[in-house]
């Protein structure tokens, strides 16, 4: 049995539950939301899920500030805007607040701006180095805007250039 069973009182299937989510929690982090669904799909009774809730919080493998923040420092880095990162995270099944305030937190050391200028300045060496159309411009716009990266942001950087 795991680290995350010590101390759960045996009940039928509470065993397997355990097992079930320390398989999943060994591949990622997830959100408590995520577990819910997952343990609902696999057609554990909600006694058990409970229990099973209630034990990963109490042994800290269950966490949602612990995995937005973590979320968030893993996909940030390819480069992701804010806007795309809330959007999983509620997908996720997040809290609002805690979306809020790990954003509070990431956002003190984080340039959206330099970021955008960065990753165009890198990836459309070519286009940008010579003067650029409007056609152009909007495939550049369009890729910085699927990645969730802020409209009024992606419009000061494009006209910097």
């Amino acid at each position: 049995m795991s680290d995350c069973a010590k101390g759960i009182p045996d009940m039928p299937g509470l065993r397997k539950a355990i097992s079930y989510v320390s398989r999943l929690l060994k591949v990622r982090l997830r959100s408590e939301e995520e577990l819910l669904i997952k343990l609902k799909e696999n057609k554990f009774s909600s006694l058990i899920i409970d229990q099973v809730i209630i034990s990963l919080k109490k042994s800290g493998y269950l966490d949602d500030f612990n995995f937005a923040a973590r979320w968030v420092s893993q996909r940030i880095k390819k480069p992701l805007g804010f806007r795309k990162l809330r959007f999983e995270l509620r997908q996720k099944g997040v809290d609002g607040k805690i979306i809020d305030s790990v954003f509070s937190e990431v956002s003190k050391n984080y340039s959206e701006y330099d970021v955008i200028l960065n990753l165009v300045r890198s990836k459309f060496k070519k286009i940008i180095s010579a003067k650029f159309d409007c056609k152009e411009k909007q495939r550049i716009e369009g890729f910085l805007l699927r990645r969730g990266f802020s409209p009024d942001v992606v419009t000061d950087v494009i006209d910097s250039l």
